[in-house]
């Protein structure tokens, strides 16, 4: 029997992590180990019956919070089907109307009163061409937002027979010459670019010689010059330029944009085992009468420039 409890002790404490106890300890150490192995376990017992009550407790807040929701929102909907409903009720009906429509023209002495009785508004057609320049209008203000406009309209000259309908618009209309203002808005500016290439290959170039690019692509509004490689300015404003120098191999070139004889921005080309080009962008401010071109910088001796990948263009923003 002794040893039955030993074992029983000994499968506990593996299953529960416990080293195994000691075979020269008898079986009184054993049910010691036992019972306080009996202990933690309904310790643990009894700390899981606490968390079960309060998840308990919890489950049963949620639900009662759930249950005020779904109160206050059938509260909400029927105060909006009240809402809906006295609304309903405020708004008067659409009886048929009888309106009498009172020529008032200041440069006719016609004193006509025509009279129609109509539920439906009627419009003449937009294919009738022959109407009547200036009908008389009038307005009479109907429910809380709404304008009628009544007018006596002409349709046929020959026959002098006459339609009566009635207008409804929003009391903010759309003026007649509002698509007219819009289109006058729009001014056309000048376009200014240009854009050009190298056409033949420069050879043995020197330091602050101009480059110029002749083979002219784009030279929108002439300010380009192919026989100088100068972009001069005509209208201020914020301008982009760039330019792309392709270097025969062996050689290197740097290169500038310059202003008014002033170097802004920079780039290089240059690889002693293969052709390299290399570009540039630059945005700059000018004013009427500036100049822009591009020229070298420095160069190794005997550097040339090849034709057709090299090119110049900017414009204006």
């Amino acid at each position: 029997m002794c040893w039955l409890i030993v074992l029983l002790v000994g499968l506990l404490t593996f299953v529960s992590g416990h080293p195994p106890p000691d075979r020269d300890t008898g079986c009184d150490v054993a049910v010691l180990r036992l019972e306080k192995m009996l202990t933690d376990l309904s310790s643990r017992v009894n700390d899981l019956e606490k968390q079960r009550e309060l998840d308990v407790m919890e489950i049963e807040n949620v639900r009662q919070d759930m249950e005020k929701v779904k109160t206050e929102n059938r509260q909400l909907k029927t105060e909006l089907d009240h809402m809906v409903t006295t609304k309903s009720d405020k708004q008067p009906p659409n009886p048929d109307r009888r309106i009498d429509i009172q020529k008032h023209n200041s440069g006719s002495n016609n004193s006509e009163s025509p009279t129609f009785d109509s539920t439906m508004d009627t419009v003449p057609s937009i294919n009738d061409t022959n109407i009547d320049s200036q009908p008389s209008t009038f307005e009479t203000k109907i429910g809380e937002n709404k304008i009628v406009k009544e007018g006596t309209v002409y349709i046929d000259a020959t026959t002098k027979s006459k339609q009566y309908g009635r207008i409804k618009r929003d009391e903010l209309q759309r003026p007649k010459s509002l698509s007219r203002n819009l289109t006058s808005r729009v001014v056309p500016s000048e376009t200014v670019a240009f854009f050009s290439t190298l056409s033949h290959e420069l050879t043995d170039v020197a330091k602050e010689q101009n480059i110029q690019f002749e083979n002219v692509v784009t030279n929108n509004g002439g300010h380009y010059n192919q026989q100088t490689g100068v972009f001069t300015c005509s209208t201020g404003g914020t301008y982009v330029f760039s330019w792309t120098l392709y270097v025969y191999y062996t050689h290197w070139i740097n290169s500038e944009l310059v202003k008014n004889g002033i170097a802004f921005a920079y780039t290089s080309a240059g690889n002693k085992n293969y052709h390299e080009a290399s570009s540039s962008t630059a945005v700059v401010n000018l004013r009427p009468g500036d100049m822009v071109w591009t020229r070298i910088q420095d160069r190794a001796p005997g550097a040339k420039i090849l034709p057709h990948v090299s090119m110049f263009g900017g414009f204006k923003i």
